[in-house]
């Protein structure tokens, strides 16, 4: 299977007024969803950082056929803004970690932020992995990476070789806030009939 790697800056997505912007911004944040969930279909979702139920709750907002679910190490840690009350059927909140989370292949898309940069290089792909066999076909993985930043914990060039070699594909990368780079990859398509792992 031929692999595909993306690496343009797509300009119209660079944030408005993103210098000095954290990933964890309710603006970034909107921003984010917006380009990773559709705005009107249905959309399984996984967050592997619940503790931060932010995204969950504004991907339902942006879309109200999202079902989310979020992954919390620590329950108590649960911090958002829980207004839409009668939405919160629409999002799972479990306690456990990514790797002890047991599910058939069934979300479209899966959030890895905090999680995947607090982890050892040598245990991403291993992640990455895991969280492919939890995608649907066609599903993908959405991260945030350094782009020019030597001391970052995880850099776009890194996680894209990580992401390939997970069996990863159609690997796209775009600028997001300073040198932070939005970066998502694809689980490939069934080929022939056959079903891929």
């Amino acid at each position: 299977m031929t692999s595909t790697i993306n690496t343009h800056l797509w300009y119209p997505w660079i944030l408005p007024g993103h210098k000095g912007r954290e990933i964890g911004d309710t603006q970034v944040i909107q921003h984010i969803i917006r380009m990773t969930i559709p705005s009107k279909k249905p959309c399984r979702l996984l967050d592997t950082d619940g503790a931060n139920t932010d995204r969950l709750y504004e991907a339902v907002r942006y879309n109200p056929q999202v079902q989310g679910t979020g992954l919390l190490q620590k329950p108590a840690a649960a911090t958002a803004d829980k207004t839409p009350i009668d939405r919160e059927q629409q999002i799972a909140l479990i306690a456990t970690d990514i790797l002890q989370y047991r599910a058939a292949p069934e979300f479209d898309v899966i959030y890895l932020f905090e999680s995947l940069a607090r982890m050892q290089a040598h245990t991403r792909k291993s992640i990455l992995q895991y969280c492919r066999m939890l995608l649907k076909p066609g599903g993908r993985i959405v991260t945030a990476a350094a782009g020019n930043d030597p001391n970052a914990a995880l850099q776009t060039d890194d996680i894209k070789k990580t992401m390939l070699a997970a069996g990863l594909y159609t690997i796209c990368c775009r600028r997001l806030t300073g040198t932070l780079q939005l970066v998502t990859a694809q689980r490939p398509l069934p080929r022939n009939g056959e079903f891929n792992f």
